[in-house]
């Protein structure tokens, strides 16, 4: 699937939803007037795009997803190594999870996906860009030397998905959510650590 642009409009609609979602809105709660009044334009002008809340939701949604998987593409091609990448896609989860994965989940949990129709259909076109990125990522590690020459694709994307849920997943972790004897699960620098030696030890 090519990269999406979305009109200005409705950039304007979606980038309205996401700062709703950051002020902790309740988006299941949401009247479309507040949409419109966070957009910066008349109920009226939205619906000229939209035909409910749902499908500005689910336009967001997809907006969010079109962003991120823009922004891993454009990380990939810059990285001369796999280790330079393994430090920006770390980076990357990091800013993910303090920034944006709250307003994500929001959204996610608004929209109740089993009653949009095309939510299954449209989630499905992304997955070949991603399947990209992660060959990518595998020959770049290659031809770093810091993937084995046998390494199966199957192998490097199961690999590749576990560490990086698992580092996002710790990330999410609060120090009071903790025992004392978890407590290295909110130590960011010693969760980079422990990945990257995960990494290294499933992938060399």
């Amino acid at each position: 699937m090519e990269p999406r642009s979305f009109p200005d409009r409705e950039t304007q609609i979606f980038e309205g939803v996401l700062r709703l979602a950051a002020s902790g809105s309740d988006l299941s709660q949401l009247k479309v007037q507040q949409i419109a009044d966070a957009a910066g334009m008349g109920k009226g002008t939205l619906y000229e795009y939209f035909r409910s809340k749902e499908e500005i939701l689910l336009g967001t949604f997809f907006y969010c997803i079109e962003g991120e998987l823009t922004a891993l593409e454009q990380m990939v091609s810059s990285c001369p190594d796999f280790g330079t990448l393994l430090e920006k896609s770390l980076d990357y989860v990091s800013g993910l999870i303090d920034s944006r994965a709250s307003s994500y989940r929001m959204i996610a949990l608004a929209l109740n996906p089993g009653k949009q129709p095309c939510y299954q259909e449209l989630s499905s076109s992304y997955c070949g860009r991603l399947q990209s990125l992660l060959r990518r990522a595998m020959e770049l590690g290659k031809l770093s030397h810091q993937v084995r020459p046998d390494c199966e694709y199957s192998y490097f994307a199961y690999v590749i998905s576990s560490a990086y849920m698992a580092f996002a997943n710790a990330l999410m972790h609060q120090k009071s959510e903790v025992p004392p004897e978890f407590a290295f699960l909110c130590d960011k620098e010693k969760l980079r650590a422990y990945t990257q030696a995960m990494l290294k030890s499933a992938l060399e």
